[in-house]
């Protein structure tokens, strides 16, 4: 998860592929330790980029959020890289018959 959001997202992509069923991705990240997640069969992620402004930053039908447990940065930027740490939320959007269309991975600071 250290590694930059386009290949943390490859890798991802290597575990659930596009067209995989949400049952079975829900089975792999609950395999995945350090990995917390929330499945949403009622609504799909809104796309952090795009934000609330309009209905097509809702990506697909149902979702699964998954929250990485944060890392220290190997970089350390001061003052902030001696505080901060990385935060990691990878979003899985479905269509309504829960085929996985899309895979976004969101980077953050925090304290």
């Amino acid at each position: 998860m250290r590694r930059p959001r386009f290949m943390v997202r490859s890798h991802v992509l290597r575990l659930t592929p596009i067209g995989m069923h949400i049952d079975e991705v829900v089975e792999v990240v609950g395999s995945r330790e350090g990995w917390r997640s929330y499945v949403n069969y009622n609504s799909g992620f809104m796309h952090p980029r795009l934000g609330a402004s309009s209905r097509s930053s809702i990506i697909g039908r149902m979702s699964i959020r998954v929250r990485v447990d944060p890392y220290w940065p190997s970089t350390v930027i001061p003052p902030w890289g001696l505080l901060a740490r990385i935060a990691t939320s990878i979003l899985w959007g479905f269509d309504s018959d829960g085929i996985l269309i899309e895979v976004y991975v969101h980077k953050s600071m925090g304290w």
